[in-house]
């Protein structure tokens, strides 16, 4: 069978899922023929991506979110008027996938969150099938927790997200534990989609912690904090090309630009992991028994859910800032083994190859 990949290219965690599923597919014989990405102006896909996808990759712009002046949360403000700035080119994008649908002829796409597949299934009457796979699908199940108030950015992140799912004839929820599926909705309850390299990799504990920021306004917060604890060795993976790769602004302080070996050797060896609250760095890190510091990114509610989501999962706690004196303790304290994670995120490959190749036969 001949599968497209459509990837949001926001963050990395959505790109490293695609990797994993790729994984899944060719070694059950079957193709991923090409992969669509979409972008934004300020991000620059990693080279990673391309490196290990291994398919025709073409990026499209994508609506996305803008960030404030200090880099650290959402303009809701800004993004209304970026991205209605932007529809001409979003109509440019939709041209684009569908020359790349027509030119690659799937027997299946499979999106990966982003919003334009959505209207683009709207706008068009879809023969080919259409899955989407996503943890935030989770959030249309009604075992998923909601931070406490929060009511319209509730609604419009379920707007948000039946959008990208629209048209779907399955829509795949990742999940850090298992919860009954609702096929009545199309809607299934899955394991994290984690990259080979994770599971090959011997956990060890060497003396410094690891970060990965989605915005580069943090920085100042977690060197203000170093500078009083310069003993504690930090290093810190983020997408601000402007100081370079291997940044050391302090002797035990190091920023990183996003490589995939770079990142997975500091994890897999780190005494404990933050960030801001990305659902798959999330999967990582708890794969690997690492203790685990969510701080969602400001004004971003689904970082909000999954940071909570992970809390009442037992996999690592949250603040709204970098608490690193309450990480230290909680470090010390941490059960590294998350057997029944890790028991759930070994069902994957099965779990999706199955329901994959059945929704692709019930069309051919």
């Amino acid at each position: 069978m001949r599968y497209v990949f459509v990837v949001q290219g926001e963050g990395r965690g959505h790109m490293t899922q695609a990797i994993a599923l790729k994984e899944y597919l060719t070694k059950a014989g079957h193709e991923v023929s090409g992969v669509l990405i979409g972008k934004s102006a300020g991000r620059k896909i990693p080279d990673f991506f391309y490196e290990q996808i291994e398919a025709p990759a073409e990026t499209f712009l994508s609506p996305n979110f803008v960030m404030d002046k200090q880099k650290q949360g959402l303009n809701l403000t800004h993004t209304i008027w970026y991205n209605l700035k932007n529809l001409e080119e979003y109509r440019r994008s939709l041209n684009l996938i569908d020359e790349h649908l027509k030119k690659w002829q799937p027997d299946l796409i499979i999106n990966f969150y982003d919003p334009l597949i959505g209207i683009y299934s709207l706008k068009n009457k879809m023969s080919t099938p259409l899955i989407c796979i996503g943890h935030q699908y989770f959030s249309l199940h009604p075992n998923f927790n909601f931070p406490a108030g929060n009511l319209v950015k509730k609604a419009v992140f379920q707007l948000f997200t039946r959008l990208t799912g629209y048209g779907s004839t399955a829509k795949l929820a990742l999940s850090f534990k298992n919860f009954p599926d609702l096929p009545q909705k199309n809607l299934f309850i899955m394991p994290p989609l984690l990259r080979p390299e994770i599971k090959q990799l011997t956990t060890e504990r060497q003396d410094h912690i690891l970060i990965y920021i989605l915005n580069s306004g943090y920085a100042d917060e977690i060197r203000a904090w170093q500078i009083k604890h310069p003993e504690i060795k930090i290093k810190v993976f983020w997408d601000n090309h402007e100081f370079g790769d291997n940044y050391f602004p302090q002797p035990n302080l190091s920023f990183h630009l996003i490589n995939a070996e770079k990142f997975l050797e500091a994890l897999k060896t780190c005494r404990g992991f933050m960030s801001t609250a990305g659902f798959e760095s999330i999967c990582e890190a708890a794969f690997l028994g690492k203790p685990i510091f969510l701080r969602p990114t400001k004004k971003h509610f689904e970082q909000k859910c999954n940071a909570l989501d992970a809390e009442r999962s037992n996999i690592g706690i949250k603040d709204e800032y970098f608490d690193f004196d309450r990480f230290i303790k909680h470090i010390e304290n941490y059960d590294t083994k998350q057997t029944e994670f890790k028991n759930w995120v070994e069902q994957a490959e099965k779990k999706f190859l199955e329901i994959i190749e059945n929704k692709t036969k019930k069309q051919n």
